[in-house]
């Protein structure tokens, strides 16, 4: 059991690594000034049966990998992982006074795998029990104990003219600040939902966003369910009057514009560990993911994601390590170095997305692709002042996408495709301003089942430039 610790770095509960296991833990209330406030997981380790719940700066660090049968704020119900509130018999008042045992109707009664399970609880009680089940957490439940639905998430308020006095429970009594109404949702172990009222908002610092909290923006003021709103007539706007990031989120912000975030690190609109839909992120800047940095597993959709800037890498977004991008439009955005809309990397997904008059300084004016993927997109109207005007394909792989219209200043007006796949695109219409190929300059890569048509360069009239590959033209 790990609860109250507090890290200056990475895991403020547990910092788990080097293929350990933690099983049947309950790791509560810990914070981490960067990441993981409740484990820090990495190198092949392994989460299982544990409660991971109200920690500050995340519950769990690469919660995708290695986490089985556990209950935390960012779970996404693989796994047998789930978030729901585990109905602790105290968490109030004093340190002291706090029973981690669960209450009879908990979810995480029973909700354990015997795989890997050690054979007594904290105090020594079997494992299984008598009933031949396990349950989550440190703490075996009496075997006439049986879990209940899990507990609906409480709601909050939140508008521009509120009171951050009041209990933010109906609009008429909304909270003023998001800070305040963060802060309300640790006054209990419940899941909560704020809803946020049309407006500007400057809140003078960056908004941290717990696990087991959504995020809603984009309401009138008077809806009493969620398909009323309208984020489109209604925008709730974060203004980081380019003195902060705007976000760091590790649960869900939905229906949102982020604007005027600026941080000499990265994300300077958003930083992303959870999840980031229907947004649009504007005049934002950073060192890497001007707009969103979105970290290991985070997931971004339906946004819409411009006019962004980064010193370094990815003007629009920074995709890492398996984080995911889809249904979005990335247009505008500026990259001093790599990927001016997207810079996606290790096995990063990008899929259905629109990645239109991006500019990288460097190379991959539309998006740098770094051992990633990138499927079923548009990727048009890029410039490169190096290689890959669309996309510079570095180890990576590019499947059912079109690339049209874009610029690079020297290798792949299209594409620059370095060691990597491309499968079943259509390069049209590039240009390349020297003599080393408009459509895609193929360096040691595979190209198959691929058409480059009516691409110009420097008056030469090939269109790839081959090197060592193998390629397959259909």
């Amino acid at each position: 059991m790990a609860y109250g610790n507090l890290a200056l770095m990475d895991g403020g509960g547990i910092y788990n690594e080097n293929n350990s296991i933690v099983t049947n833990c309950t790791v509560y209330g810990n914070q981490a000034s960067s990441l993981g406030g409740g484990i820090y997981n990495i190198d092949d380790s392994a989460v299982i049966n544990s409660i991971l719940w109200k920690n500050v700066g995340g519950d769990a660090y690469n919660s995708l990998a290695g986490f089985k049968f556990s209950c935390f704020g960012s779970a996404s119900d693989d796994d047998g992982n789930f978030s729901a509130n585990p109905l602790f018999v105290n968490t109030s008042g004093d340190m002291s006074t706090w029973d981690f045992h669960l209450k009879n109707g908990s979810p995480c009664i029973d909700a354990g795998t015997l795989d890997g399970s050690p054979l007594e609880d904290m105090e020594g009680n079997p494992r299984p029990g008598g009933d031949a089940k396990i349950c989550i957490g440190a703490y075996e439940s009496p075997d006439e104990y049986l879990p209940d639905e899990p507990e609906p998430a409480k709601r909050l308020y939140v508008k521009p003219e509120g009171n951050d006095d009041a209990d933010g429970e109906s609009w008429e009594s909304a909270l003023k600040t998001f800070k305040k109404s963060i802060d309300r949702t640790f006054l209990s172990d419940s899941s909560h939902e704020i809803w946020v009222a049309k407006g500007t908002f400057m809140e003078g610092e960056t908004i941290n966003i717990p696990g087991a909290v959504m995020l809603l923006g984009g309401f009138e003021g008077t809806e009493t369910n969620l398909e009323q709103r309208d984020w489109s007539i209604s925008p709730t706007i974060i203004d980081g009057e380019n003195l902060r990031r705007c976000i760091t989120n590790n649960g869900v912000i939905d229906g949102f514009h982020i604007t005027r975030g600026n941080i000499d690190g990265d994300g300077g609109g958003i930083y992303n560990l959870g999840t980031v839909a229907h947004c649009s992120i504007s005049d934002c800047t950073a060192k890497c993911g001007g707009g969103i940095y979105n970290h290991i597993y985070g997931i971004v959709n339906d946004s819409v994601i411009y006019n962004n800037n980064s010193i370094d890498q990815g003007g629009g977004i920074y995709n890492y390590y398996e984080g995911k991008v889809s249904n979005c439009a990335l247009y505008d955005n500026l990259s001093i170095l790599e990927g001016g809309g997207i810079f996606n990397s290790y096995n990063g997904l990008v899929s259905n997305c629109s990645v239109y008059g991006n500019h990288g300084t460097n190379n991959g004016g539309g998006v740098y692709n770094y051992y990633g993927t990138i499927s079923h997109s548009i990727i048009y109207g890029n410039l490169s002042n190096i290689g890959g005007g669309g996309v510079c394909n570095y180890r990576g792989m590019m499947r059912n996408c079109i690339i049209n219209n874009n610029q690079a200043d020297t290798k792949g007006g299209g594409i620059y495709n370095f060691r990597a796949t491309i499968n079943n695109c259509t390069i049209t219409d590039n240009t390349s301003m020297d003599s080393l190929s408009s459509g895609v300059y193929n360096d040691s890569g595979t190209i198959s089942n691929s058409i480059s048509w009516n691409n110009e360069g420097g008056g030469y009239p090939f269109r790839f430039h081959h090197g060592k590959n193998r390629i397959l033209l259909l």
